[in-house]
């Protein structure tokens, strides 16, 4: 009698059941490694994109209140001069005093996070409660501070986002997410008298 040679049940082995493992777990690092850049980029992106808006509307803020002007501008860098409101530049439409309206580089908070410091313009400064914040995030690019006047233009260089030290990487990346995320605002502003 002849027997039926029945197919003999077979497994996987040892070997093919490693190398399975393996592949799956590079695909799975893989995957989470692109949800996980892919997160970090796409904070990037977004703070880049909320920069530069905030950089267009500082800087048609600028050009509306300072371009009005009347000459002669008085800007107030230094340390002792700005002790309560920041560096600022005080201005005047027409026959206003001068200093009646104010565009201040101001700390809202915490001296050593410059993620408290904004420039406002304050268009009357004898009344409470009518500034207007121009850009947040905001500090000076020069070491003299963030005005300054040449014949009869005023320079304005701000850096708006992260700070250019390193050493303050941790507390701006907290802020933008990893990597250096901000611009420059160099302005060049005549006031048309």
């Amino acid at each position: 009698m002849h027997r039926a040679h029945s197919p003999r049940r077979r497994g996987f082995t040892l070997t093919e059941v490693m190398v399975a493992s393996a592949i799956g777990a590079m695909i799975g690092l893989g995957a989470m490694s692109l949800t996980i850049y892919g997160g970090r980029s796409g904070r990037a992106i977004r703070s880049q994109q909320s920069l530069a808006q905030q950089a267009q509307i500082a800087v048609e803020g600028l050009h509306r209140v300072v371009r009005p002007a009347t000459l002669p501008l008085r800007i107030l860098n230094d340390a002792q001069e700005t002790a309560a409101w920041g560096p600022r530049v005080e201005l005047a439409w027409g026959d206003e005093p001068l200093g009646l309206r104010t565009l201040t580089l101001e700390q809202d908070g915490d001296p050593g996070d410059p993620w408290t410091s904004r420039l406002v313009y304050d268009p009357d400064t004898t009344q409470a409660g009518d500034e207007q914040v121009l850009a947040r995030g905001v500090s000076s690019l020069e070491p003299a501070g963030p005005f300054s006047y040449q014949g009869q233009t005023l320079l304005v260089r701000l850096r708006l986002g992260d700070r250019l030290d390193p050493e303050q990487a941790a507390v701006d990346n907290a802020h933008t997410g990893p990597g250096r995320q901000g611009m420059d605002l160099r302005l060049n502003i005549a006031p048309r008298n």
